[in-house]
Order: C-alpha cells, then sequence, then structure tokens
C-alpha cells in the first residue's frame, strides 16, 4: 500500500512540474520564446517562426509596437515570406465582375539581431504583372517593407530574390525611417527586379547603414536602378551615412538605368547625405542618359553628377 501512494505522489508531482513548465513556456510569448524585449527577445530559430513573425504584422498588436528578436539558428530550408510588404487582407465578391482584393501593407518595425546566423531565401513573384497588381508584387527581400527607427543587424542571406520593383537581400523598401540602423548585413543571394539593391532596394528616410557587404549577382530586368547594396536613395536623407560598405559582384541595370557599386541612383533634390569608405571591386554593365533616374554607371553611385 505503502509503495502505491509514493507512486501516486510521483505521479502528482510529475503532472504538476509538467503543468508548470508548460505554464512557463506559454507566458514566454510566442515564436521560439522570449518576451521581445531588451535582454529577453523573442527568439527566432526556424522558418515557422519567419512565417509566424510575417503574418504577425497583419495584427495591430504587433504593427504598432516595437519588439526585438533574435535569431538562433540557421535556416536553410528555403524561406518563401517576406516579412511585411502588401498582403490581400479580404476579398470582396461582386456579382457579375472579377473579385475585389482589399490590399494592405504591413510593416516591420523592431530590432533584430541575425546574430551572425545564415538564411537561404527562396523568393519569388510575377516579374511583369498589371498594373493593378503592380502593388502586390512590390517592395520584397526578407524584410518587405521597414519603417521607423528599425535595427537590423548581424544577418546572412543566400538564395533568390526575384520580384517586381523594390527588391533586396535584406530590405525590399524602408519608408519614413528615422535613425534606422542597418549593419553587418552580408547579401549571397541573387536579386533581380526593378530598383533593386543587394542589401536594400529603396531607402526613404534617415540612418546609418554600415559594415555591410553584397557578394550577390544583382540584375535590374528594366531600365531602372541597381546597386549593390542600395538600389535608391529616395529624398529626406538628411543626417543619412552610408560607411564601410563593398560590392565584389556582378551589377546589371538596363542601357538607360543606373548602375552603382554601392548605390545605384539618388534624387538630385536630396539633401546632404555622407558615403565613407564604401568600396565597388565588382563588374558594372548598363546604365546611360534615360528617363529612370539620370542614366550613368559608377564604381560608389550610379547618376552621380
Amino acid at each position: 500500500m505503502k509503495i502505491i501512494k509514493e507512486k501516486i505522489v510521483a505521479c502528482v508531482f510529475l503532472l504538476l512540474n509538467v503543468f508548470i513548465a508548460s505554464q512557463v513556456l506559454n507566458a514566454q510569448g510566442p515564436f521560439g520564446g522570449g518576451l521581445g524585449i531588451p535582454g529577453n527577445p523573442y527568439l527566432i530559430y526556424d522558418k515557422g517562426h519567419l512565417e509566424e513573425l510575417a503574418d504577425s504584422l497583419r495584427s495591430a498588436t504587433f504593427s504598432s509596437k516595437y519588439y526585438y528578436y533574435k535569431l538562433t539558428n540557421d535556416i536553410t530550408d528555403s524561406v518563401r515570406t517576406t516579412i511585411g510588404g502588401s498582403y490581400v487582407e479580404e476579398v470582396v465578391m461582386n456579382p457579375g465582375w472579377p473579385p475585389t482584393q482589399i490590399r494592405k501593407i504591413a510593416s516591420f518595425q523592431g530590432s533584430f539581431d541575425g546574430d551572425g546566423y545564415h538564411i537561404v531565401l527562396a523568393i519569388k513573384i510575377p516579374t511583369n504583372p498589371t498594373n493593378a497588381d503592380s502593388v502586390m508584387y512590390s517592395s520584397i527581400g526578407m524584410f518587405g517593407d521597414v519603417v521607423g527607427n528599425t535595427i537590423i543587424k548581424n544577418i546572412i542571406v543566400s538564395g533568390y530574390v526575384e520580384g517586381y520593383s523594390f527588391a533586396g537581400g535584406i530590405i525590399g523598401i524602408i519608408n519614413s525611417a528615422e535613425n534606422l540602423q542597418v549593419s553587418n548585413c552580408i547579401n549571397m543571394a541573387t536579386i533581380t527586379g526593378r530598383t533593386v539593391g543587394g542589401i536594400i532596394g529603396r531607402l526613404v528616410g534617415t540612418g546609418i547603414i554600415e559594415n555591410c557587404s553584397n557578394i550577390g549577382d544583382v540584375t535590374s530586368d528594366n531600365n531602372s536602378s541597381t546597386g549593390g547594396i542600395i538600389g535608391s536613395l529616395g529624398t529626406s536623407l538628411t543626417n543619412t551615412i552610408i560607411k564601410n560598405c563593398t560590392n565584389n559582384n556582378f551589377i546589371k541595370s538596363g542601357d538607360v538605368g543606373s548602375t552603382g557599386g554601392i548605390i545605384g541612383y539618388s534624387n538630385p533634390n536630396n539633401p546632404t547625405f555622407d558615403i565613407t569608405n564604401c568600396i565597388n571591386t565588382g563588374v558594372l554593365e548598363g546604365g546611360g542618359p534615360g528617363p529612370y533616374g539620370g542614366g550613368g554607371t559608377g564604381p560608389i553611385w550610379g547618376n552621380a553628377p
């Protein structure tokens, strides 16, 4: 009888420990654990967590707050999901007419530390959509659309990113940036589209891009801007610094596009911004007078005056 009681007590104790462990795990929040705060970031260690992050940006809870994330493992199972960007929120059926797609833009704002780990991308969307679909197929990369004072650092990507416009290995487009930081990122992926960069497709706003390298082929399939680090710089770039960045691979745009080893094209109305200690060793092709940014080819800046 005593032995039976001891076994019952042991079982109850075991079940209690399992329950407590499950409660602790639940308290850690989504993804692979963590609370999304400094010192205890959300942990990302597989493809499913990246997909979960992409989905979470469509909710008010995540899209409107600044959270911290940290990669804890290489992810070699090809990632086909862009974090942020355009998505279909609802499809409205219209009797006798094609359905209407109600679209929204999900933007990433937060701190993401890749911790030096490697992600294989396999992102491909139509490269020649209709005008109605063009927004849907814009802004792709590991991160599609990034805003605010986001920090993205220590990430290595390979594979491919093939899209319509604003494509980059790390970020498709940065909108309304304020003191944004992108640092210690390496792109080894092949990037194709319109307005494309090895690291960033298009940058609008202020921030620091530093210690980033491109060693993947970057090609524009249209007469637009193509850069080893950034495809195109928009306006409002006061206090923006691009430093210690290198391109070591093939960069190509159309004959009337802009091709740059570091920056493909910059809006002529930009305020002053700094490019410091940046080097191109890659082959540049294309670029000439034309409607997509003035044209030109240069080792640092495609349409430099």
